[in-house]
């Protein structure tokens, strides 16, 4: 079977990029043909206002880049088109051509959706905009969502798109799969008193709540909690001074370690106790860092925004803190301290069960055969 997959690939590293990345690499291993088409408009970590943005840099390599894949579809004839398309008007707009390719030729086009910004962003659309969608979307074979929490939203905001729509969660590389000697290691460590490692893993952005992360540490401080924070990530050029200036002024509690991946972040993610991510990011699904956590027996503090309930449950994994609220971030990383064995147990199965790579693969290659 041969396939056409247009997405985002690394770098710069982000969730959908690194899920990209794994797919394709666990499809190829499988024997398939995969022609793969990168739609990244830029390799470098960008502000979250340039997502979406219009330029005209932007509107050159994206005329390359449907040229490009219409010329491989149009050659090589892939028995599926596997498009994971952007969540912008003119970031969908692109894909179009290959939608009606596929269906002019009767071919499988699958459309894999993750998040909700393409929804909330639909909806702010003219009716002219909102036709344009609605007709491709009535030319897919098949709709991915990450869970049932997307399945409700889309079959409210499309007519008739039911029948489509097909759940698929996230996956991470078993890579970073740690094994049950790791997870009872780190749970006997809290056990004996040693220093709770915190991790914040994600790029450096206001929306991801670092800068929350940073003024929690005061509440953190008053509870007498013996703790670490491990940053690890790019920082969004927009408050790169800021954060800058706040991993200096806490240096006594913190350490920034920049991109990190492979065994660098392996070795981190096998010593960390607490995964903190207090986001509000308003393109928030299923962070692949909250996989990767529980993977390796690791709590989980988290916003509840986006997806990530479909993945996560109170007291289960971890604990949820508000929006915006530093004192409520301290709060639920001391109920994971006290409560960290059971939730080391609980999420290092879960990931095995849910997450690993293979299961994923075989979750999107099922989709794919069965379309």
């Amino acid at each position: 079977m041969n396939i056409f997959f247009a997405g985002n690939f690394p770098p710069p590293i982000h969730g959908v990029a690194i899920i990209n990345s794994l797919l394709y690499n666990g499809l190829k291993k499988r024997g398939l043909r995969i022609y793969r088409l990168i739609t990244n408009t830029s390799n470098d970590f960008q502000d979250f206002s340039y997502q979406g943005s219009l330029s005209f840099r932007k509107f050159i390599i994206t005329s390359y880049q449907s040229i490009k894949g219409t010329l491989i579809l149009c050659i090589k004839q892939p028995n599926v088109i596997y498009l994971v398309p952007g969540e912008s008007f003119f970031g969908f707009l692109r894909f179009i051509p290959f939608i009606l390719i596929g269906k002019a030729f009767k071919k499988k086009v699958i459309l894999h959706f993750h998040g909700e910004v393409f929804l909330k962003n639909y909806i702010s659309y003219s009716s002219f905009k909102k036709s344009i969608i609605a007709y491709s979307l009535r030319n897919a074979t098949k709709l991915i969502v990450l869970g049932q929490t997307y399945v409700e939203k889309f079959s409210k905001t499309f007519d008739n798109c039911e029948s489509k729509l097909t759940i698929c969660m996230n996956g991470i590389s078993n890579e970073y799969l740690a094994n049950d000697l790791i997870v009872k290691r780190k749970v006997n460590e809290i056990k004996d008193g040693h220093e709770l490692k915190i991790l914040f893993l994600s790029n450096l952005m206001e929306s991801k709540g670092v800068l929350d992360l940073f003024d929690s540490i005061e509440y953190l401080n008053q509870s007498g909690l013996n703790y670490r924070i491990d940053l690890c990530g790019a920082i969004e050029p927009e408050i790169s001074e800021l954060v800058n200036e706040k991993i200096l002024k806490y240096s006594k509690y913190v350490t920034y370690h920049g991109t990190v991946n492979g065994l660098v972040k392996k070795k981190i993610l096998e010593n960390s106790h607490v995964l903190c991510l207090p986001t509000y990011m308003p393109s928030e699904a299923q962070p692949v860092s909250i996989m990767e956590a529980m993977a390796n027996g690791i709590a989980v503090v988290v916003t509840d925004v986006g997806g990530i309930r479909d993945i996560f449950d109170q007291n289960e994994n971890g604990f949820f803190c508000y929006v915006k609220e530093p004192s409520s971030i301290a709060e639920s990383i001391i109920k994971c301290y006290n409560k960290y064995e059971s939730i080391a147990q609980n999420n290092y199965l879960k990931a095995i069960d849910k997450f690993e790579e293979t299961k994923f693969i075989q979750r999107v290659n099922t989709i794919i055969i069965e379309s």
